[in-house]
């Protein structure tokens, strides 16, 4: 299942990997403009999957679990779970994408020069250009990019996660400042350009500002919402509302057991994990099917664990849903709305209180 505003194209190392809705416009304009444009964007793709593969395995080998990788057309986003990583683990996840992209810039530059003159040397020179150019975007120390995480982990050394991140963020917003007054400078300046060229370049432009702006917004909020809920554990927003059913119980049982248990939300396990039961996906299935063919497997988290860091799980889940565990067994589960429901009540509460 694809995230909203995105679509799934299949996985690799057992992650997601989706295309953002921007990416997937602009590689069909480019594909009704010209082939050989759209074959460009093509290969576009595979620079940035290649980018984002690195962050997720060295993140996976650090044991952190990755859900998903959305790709965009200047980069891509490593969906994993938003727990509190050691500066250390993130400096490196952070770094290794950039140090990819610059890697294959140097190999297609090598191979640009030893390539004669002709249509696949020009290709090579552009996979050089592009992937120098992710290489170094992706190093400017603002949020979202890889920089912004890499700067934040090198503030960490000295200063608290929420004072880095906050930092951090002050500097992103000098690099927009930046970013948007050289384009009004172009604008202004850049009459000797072809006819829609500098449009072009703008709209571009345009997409990186809201990029970086959403990315910034989303880091502040995140480390806001640590902070203030600090000494809040997920226990304390665990609902009980679902009924724990056996994996082997038949599809044909469903109807009794959600009569009888008043219980429309159905969890059970699945080896050592649990799963949701997804009653959309019983349509058409034969009622001697088992209950553990329909269900999906959710992450799962324990009771003590910060609300935070729930939400950071919850936010690279696609079902929306975690099991808590409490000394080894199911405790309950919450949702991203309870939690956030949660938070804006502590909120409430510090406000009223100050």
């Amino acid at each position: 299942m694809a995230s909203q505003g995105a679509l799934g194209i299949g996985k690799l190392f057992g992650i997601s990997i989706e295309l953002h809705w921007i990416f997937v416009i602009m590689m069909l304009f480019f594909f009704i403009l010209s082939p050989y444009l759209g074959f460009l964007w093509v290969l576009l793709f595979i620079c940035v999957l290649i980018h984002e593969l690195a962050h997720s395995v060295t993140a996976i080998k650090n044991g952190i679990r990755v859900s998903r990788i959305l790709l965009l057309p200047f980069g891509g986003v490593s969906v994993i779970e938003n727990v509190k990583l050691d500066p250390r683990i993130e400096f490196n996840v952070s770094l290794v994408g950039p140090l990819m992209s610059l890697l294959l810039g140097g190999i297609f530059g090598i191979l640009a020069v030893v390539f004669p003159p002709g249509i696949v040397q020009n290709i090579v020179q552009w996979l050089f250009v592009i992937n120098i150019f992710l290489g170094v975007f992706n190093i400017v120390p603002a949020f979202p990019m890889d920089g912004g995480r890499i700067f934040r982990s090198y503030l960490q050394r000295k200063r608290s996660l929420y004072d880095a991140t906050m930092i951090t963020a002050k500097v992103s917003r000098a690099v927009l400042y930046a970013f948007v007054a050289g384009n009004i400078a172009f604008l202004i300046m850049g009459f000797g350009y072809p006819l829609l060229y500098r449009e072009y370049v703008v709209l571009i432009d345009v997409i990186i500002v809201f990029f970086i702006y959403g990315g910034l917004k989303s880091e502040e909020e995140n480390v806001t919402i640590r902070k203030e809920t600090a000494g809040l554990t997920v226990g304390d927003a665990v609902s009980r509302h679902y009924k724990l059913v056996d994996p082997d119980a038949k599809v044909a049982d469903l109807y009794e057991l959600v009569k009888s248990s008043g219980e429309h939300l159905l969890i059970t396990k699945k080896a050592d994990s649990y799963a949701i039961v997804d009653l959309r996906s019983m349509r058409g299935m034969s009622a001697d099917r088992t209950i553990g063919d329909a269900a999906a497997v959710i992450p799962k988290i324990a009771a003590k664990s910060s609300v935070a860091d729930a939400m950071g799980i919850l936010g690279g889940s696609e079902l929306g849903v975690v099991a808590v565990e409490k000394d080894g067994k199911l405790f309950g589960i919450v949702t991203l709305s309870q939690l956030q429901t949660l938070v804006a009540l502590r909120r409430l509460g510090k406000g009223a209180r100050a």
